[in-house]
């Protein structure tokens, strides 16, 4: 049976191995970008103006 005190014990220990952890950094990647790509449906779909209500 788990008692609270093993409970406050992992807590404690994944506490201080999370502070152990080295921060979490975006990749670097400046000047890169996604050449988008649109299907010709997309194409059509993007010139159609919206219906007037």
């Amino acid at each position: 049976m788990i008692t609270v005190e093993q409970i406050k014990q992992d807590l404690q220990t994944a506490a201080f191995v999370d502070r152990m952890m080295p921060k979490i950094r975006p990749p670097k990647a400046s000047g890169w970008q996604f050449e988008i790509i649109y299907s010709q449906q997309e194409m059509e779909l993007m010139e159609r103006k919206p219906p007037k209500l």
